[in-house]
């Protein structure tokens, strides 16, 4: 019986080599490199005909690259012969830019999705992506994985402190939170922001439930700059909350984000390994998620 092969993009290796090793696999060797014009060169080594490829091809940073190289991967399995090609994006660059924020500017997640139209690819398989309206660009079939149990099992598993509540980090992530509230018969606590579209700086506006004397676990899809979680978390701090743990899927970190991670004063951080960072805050668990993507690349 032919096994099923797993390539990656850079970023990707990490991930795609537990995956192969968890699922039996044959890890498909690419070699990445540039030509002397900074183009990237893609060259596939060993066998390409697959009857099904699972290529774990995450769009973090450096993101304009890894779309590069994406693309050239899954035309070079086409040209190889690959049969089926499940197409999985744990992050997906650009999702953050789900419509025009500003006069003038692209949909840039609609340009992004539209790329992966390849007639080869039988799935497109995400990790609960930034927004799930976003799922519509993509022009193959398409899922979205939530995290929503995984971290429902790490909270019972971890967390048995008393006057536990569950939080949002703005408006756009508390249907999240509130199903796992709702699933562990916790409070919910709701927090809400604006955010200056020109410049990006954030300000928290209100806050509503009782935060006063509780262990609050802050729920997000995403981490990047930290600066968000920082002026959340001395918003509930000064409200009297006892104790804050946050609970991301994706932790993409900027320059600047371990440092407005730490000055936060969390209790924990906990993430997946949807992205591969050099460093981590302090008081960090990361979870696996691999599970998660191997059950839908298996499914038929």
């Amino acid at each position: 019986m032919d096994k099923i092969g797993i390539i990656s993009n850079l970023s990707g290796s990490f991930l795609a080599k537990k995956i192969a090793r968890k699922i039996g696999g044959n890890l498909i060797k690419v070699d990445i490199s540039k030509f002397a014009k900074g183009e990237k060169r893609i060259r596939i080594i060993g066998k390409t005909n697959y009857k099904k490829v699972a290529a774990i091809l995450p769009i973090t940073p450096p993101v304009d690259e890894n779309i590069i190289e994406s693309l050239l991967i899954i035309n070079a399995l086409e040209i190889g012969g690959a049969k089926e090609i499940i197409v999985v994006i744990p992050w997906m660059g650009y999702s953050l830019q789900n419509k025009v924020f500003v006069k003038g500017e692209p949909l840039s997640v609609k340009v992004v999705a539209s790329l992966f139209n390849s007639e080869s690819i039988k799935k497109i398989i995400l990790l609960d992506i930034h927004k799930k309206a976003s799922m519509k660009y993509f022009k193959r079939p398409v899922v979205n994985i939530p995290t929503t149990n995984l971290f429902i099992k790490e909270i019972v598993n971890r967390f048995h402190d008393k006057n536990l509540a569950i939080a949002s980090t703005d408006v756009g992530g508390q249907p999240v939170s509130k199903s796992i509230a709702k699933a562990l018969s916790l409070p919910h606590i709701s927090t809400y922001k604006v955010r200056n579209k020109t410049t990006g700086n954030v300000k928290i506006t209100k806050v509503i439930g009782n935060v006063l004397g509780k262990n609050i676990i802050l729920i997000d899809d995403g981490i990047l700059t930290g600066g968000t979680l920082f002026k959340i978390t001395q918003k509930l701090y000064s409200l009297g909350a006892s104790k804050i743990h946050f609970m991301a899927t994706h932790a993409v970190f900027t320059a600047e984000a371990i440092a407005n991670i730490n000055k936060s004063n969390l209790n924990s951080f906990t993430t997946t390994n949807s992205v591969k960072n050099i460093e981590y805050p302090n008081r960090c668990k990361i979870i696996d998620c691999t599970d998660l993507l191997i059950e839908e690349i298996s499914f038929k």
